[in-house]
């Protein structure tokens, strides 16, 4: 026999094989609910692994986050969320008053402070 006619041979049994077991699956199908009940381990499963690897550790951000705008105070040195070196000179409820420099002097919205640096920070930079 040449090759060709023994692979369509052989995937022509595979054929008749898969037919026979699909006839058998759909002979003694489970019921709807035995089909939920093996699932809900899995659902639930996932679930879990979605809480800890994404809502738990956005929740610990948030919290870190929260902690470090009751910490700071004027004359903290700070870095913006754009990667703005400076020291609060001002604070109110939703603004700050950051100096970059000893002449310049910005507005930014509380929310954009990322990091508390050690006091001279900025004078090592320059």
């Amino acid at each position: 026999m040449k090759l060709v006619q023994k692979v369509v041979l052989c995937f022509s049994g595979l054929f008749v094989a898969l037919d026979v077991l699909a006839a058998a699956d759909t002979a003694a199908a489970p019921s709807t609910q035995d089909s939920i009940l093996s699932m809900a381990p899995m659902l639930i499963g996932i679930l879990l692994l979605f809480y800890f690897m994404i809502f738990r550790p956005q929740q610990k951000r948030q919290s870190d986050h929260r902690k470090l705008m009751e910490s700071i105070s004027a004359g903290d040195e700070i870095i913006s969320a754009g990667g703005l070196v400076g020291r609060i000179v001002k604070m109110s409820d939703d603004f700050i008053r950051v100096a970059l420099d000893d002449d310049v002097e910005i507005t930014l919205q509380r929310g954009a402070i990322v990091k508390v640096l050690p006091k001279g920070t900025m004078k090592s930079l320059i």
